[in-house]
């Protein structure tokens, strides 16, 4: 999500506690759909939003949940065989709250109602905040662990006064990140020769036209002459205060609370309860029990379900879908059940949507499963999709009405959030990142798709957090030659890869893509 996007949903929702106004009515009901964790990673009721106390609790939910997709599976397959489960299986990313789960809410009779991409949808929710992540670094997580409310506030100080010099001290590298990026648009834009654009990109070109046979698209991307005045206008008018208070925004503050992020990606699989020692009962007993209480655990009763089911019950087909940081928490789950998953036979796809995690995260979780799961002579094939947007759409997203320095949230992990050591090690998403290192994943090409979608200003996804405005369920969303209608000019070809942004309108109108 943008920050123009996230300070909208938080003043939206201090509005709502001040008027004292009803939730919103969604379409289906969310105890039969989502999957919640709090921020140690210990499983929640989807509502309440209490921890279950015992694992037997939230296996009861996950089993209710299970029922339901079983049930809706018989009601949409046909045949004397046994019914089809297709289940799909999202888990979002960084800086979405309970919120922007409840809106997603309102597509799920569409997902189930497709007449042929039809999908039980069940979703994956954690909390990503950004205000609550960098909180909780101030005065709960130190080095890792969970402190007590005493030390952290007397530390408080401390950590508050180093965030703020680090940031200081680090505002050079910055602005040279933000130089760069400067000039790339500019090049894109046609302001600069071809011939000064980062290495990465020609790498990137190189490397698609040598590998002509290879399960690419490489996005084209388009800049109308308005928008080329305006955005030289607004550089102008807001690099000043982009140099200053957006950089101090950009730097430790952004860092520590992506930091906190990802640690609780972990805590989905490994919540900090089971690591402290100070509680009675048999220390295995207790590690087991906090464990199966875990978020992740919904994983491990899928596949004990999936393996107790199949074939003769019912017929399981499950799509993971991950966005942003959603594809960091189903690279870890990709590692730590590689065996089951490859055994279970169910998984048909695996979809990544500006994937926050590194490429060679991503390429140890993913291979493995690909080489042993197209292995097997009567199983359809387990297929990789990842998507991006054009490289000249991750360097331009504005946030925060633009009085930060311009990059989608891709573009800061790698020049502002992290220090990548490798090419390998930025991220997965980003259209010049894959393409100039696709080669890494040459040995599964066949079961693999790399997209990324041209830049149509109108058309999406424009934006980092438009994967969701799209029918992301859809195997056409997915292809990486599905061409959309375009109006047609002397600079624009009849047909783009992108998506339409009145794709809800034209759905309700009863026409398909």
């Amino acid at each position: 999500m943008t920050m123009r996007r996230w300070l909208g949903t938080f003043c939206f929702l201090i509005f709502l506690r001040q008027a004292h106004c009803a939730p919103a009515r969604m379409a289906a009901d969310p105890a039969d759909h989502i999957i919640r964790a709090n921020r140690d990673g210990l499983a929640i009721d989807p509502l309440t939003e209490k921890p279950y106390a015992r694992p037997e609790q939230f296996a009861k939910h996950i089993n209710k949940v299970l029922d339901q997709a079983e049930e809706w599976g018989r009601k949409r397959s046909s045949g004397s065989g046994p019914a089809t489960v297709r289940l799909l299986v999202h888990v979002h990313g960084g800086l979405n709250s309970f919120g922007d789960t409840r809106q997603r809410m309102e597509l799920v009779p569409v997902m189930m109602n497709e007449p042929e991409d039809w999908y039980y949808p069940v979703f994956i929710v954690w909390p990503s905040g950004f205000f609550e992540t960098y909180g909780e670094h101030l005065l709960w997580i130190r080095q890792g662990q969970r402190v007590n409310v005493i030390k952290g506030g007397i530390t408080l100080p401390i950590v508050l006064s180093m965030d703020f010099l680090t940031a200081l001290v680090s505002t050079p590298r910055h602005w040279l990140y933000q130089l760069e990026n400067i000039k790339d648009r500019a090049v894109s834009m046609g302001v600069f020769p071809h011939v000064i654009v980062s290495t990465a990109w020609a790498v990137e070109d190189e490397m698609v036209a040598s590998l002509t046979n290879a399960p690419i698209y490489q996005s084209k991307y388009l800049y109308q002459l308005s928008e080329k005045f305006n955005r030289t206008m607004a550089d102008a008018f807001q690099s000043p205060v982009r140099a200053t208070i957006g950089t101090l925004v950009q730097t430790t503050m952004a860092q520590e609370s992506w930091r906190n992020m990802n640690r609780r990606t972990s805590t989905l699989f490994y919540p900090s309860a089971m690591f402290d020692v100070q509680k009675r009962g048999r220390l295995d007993e207790r590690i087991e029990t906090i464990r199966r209480r875990s978020g992740s655990d919904f994983f491990n009763v899928l596949l004990e379900r999936i393996h107790t089911n199949q074939p003769n019950a019912v017929k399981y087909e499950v799509t993971f879908i991950g966005h942003s940081m959603g594809t960091m928490v189903l690279n870890k789950l990709f590692t730590e059940y590689r065996q089951p998953l490859i055994e279970s036979h169910a998984v048909r796809n695996i979809v990544y949507m500006g994937a926050a995690c590194s490429i060679n995260q991503t390429a140890n979780a993913i291979k493995p499963l690909l080489l042993a799961g197209n292995t097997n002579d009567g199983v359809p094939p387990l297929r990789f999709h990842n998507l991006s947007l054009s490289r000249v759409a991750e360097i331009s997203e504005t946030s925060a009405g633009g009085w930060i320095p311009c990059g989608s949230l891709l573009d800061n992990i790698d020049d502002h959030l992290e220090s990548p050591d490798t090419p390998l090690d930025r991220t997965m998403g980003s259209e010049v990142n894959i393409l100039s290192s696709v080669e890494v994943f040459k040995e599964v090409f066949q079961f693999c798709q790399f997209k990324s979608l041209d830049r149509v200003p109108g058309c999406l996804p424009a934006e980092h957090s438009d994967f969701h405005l799209w029918p992301f369920w859809r195997e056409s969303f997915w292809d990486r030659n599905h061409y959309v209608p375009a109006p047609e000019s002397r600079r624009r070809r009849a047909r783009r890869n992108c998506y339409p942004a009145d794709w809800i309108r034209r759905e309700k109108a009863g026409e398909r893509f």
